[in-house]
């Protein structure tokens, strides 16, 4: 808690967008959409989090072509940046930016071939999630939440910047039913631990019927 506080002080107010679990291809998307919505007064902070750390090199070498400032985490561990990105090349440090977001891009949706990633944990935040049309590892619980405006699906930069855009101009959010939400994890965990129970009955041989 004292560090997510440390944190929250130094960004100072800023509107933080992060693009959480992104794969090659995803991060040019990213920095396309928030070149888009940077030069406001609000000056809003993007904390992208790849979700292969070992590509920190690659990704600044991006972030530094597209002429956005960044600083690199693995390589400044301080609280805070001025910059226009923090690159957070690091690993075990996912719940703190997601608990500094106001809005999440949730990655391997957009690439080819990787599926998605949970949208679970974000959500049980209740942060809003913006993902790619490509989650078929998820699809059937990317179905279940989309009637609760929890996730919007998008395919473009443009797409980015609009459900971006209203965290950091201050214009209206269409808020998720946050209840419907917790109902879906809830019947998803229960689904889960009645498999598992039935599983481990069979594993010990006590299933005789």
């Amino acid at each position: 808690a004292g560090l997510l506080s440390n944190w929250r002080n130094a960004l100072n107010d800023r509107p933080v967008l992060v693009a959480a679990s992104t794969h090659p291809g995803e991060e040019n998307l990213v920095l396309d959409a928030f070149k888009k919505l940077r030069n406001g007064p609000a000056h809003p902070a993007l904390i992208l989090v790849p979700r292969h750390p070992e590509r920190g090199e690659e990704i600044g070498e991006l972030i530094k072509a597209t002429g956005l400032t960044y600083k690199r985490r693995s390589q400044d561990a301080s609280i805070g940046f001025e910059n226009d990105v923090l690159l957070a090349d690091t690993i075990g440090e996912m719940g703190l930016w997601l608990r500094q977001s106001d809005a999440i891009y949730l990655g391997g949706a957009n690439a080819e071939n990787v599926g998605g990633h949970n949208p679970i944990e974000p959500l049980k935040l209740e942060k809003h999630v913006f993902m790619g049309p490509h989650s078929f590892n998820f699809a059937d619980l990317v179905d279940e939440l989309k009637p609760h405006n929890a996730i919007v699906v998008g395919d473009t930069a443009n797409e980015l910047a609009a459900f971006w855009s209203p965290f950091v101009d201050g214009g209206a959010v269409v808020s998720p039913d946050w209840f419907g939400v917790q109902q879906v994890f809830e019947a998803s965990s229960s689904a889960m631990e009645i498999t598992l129970t039935r599983l481990l009955t069979f594993l010990r041989g006590d299933d005789h019927a």
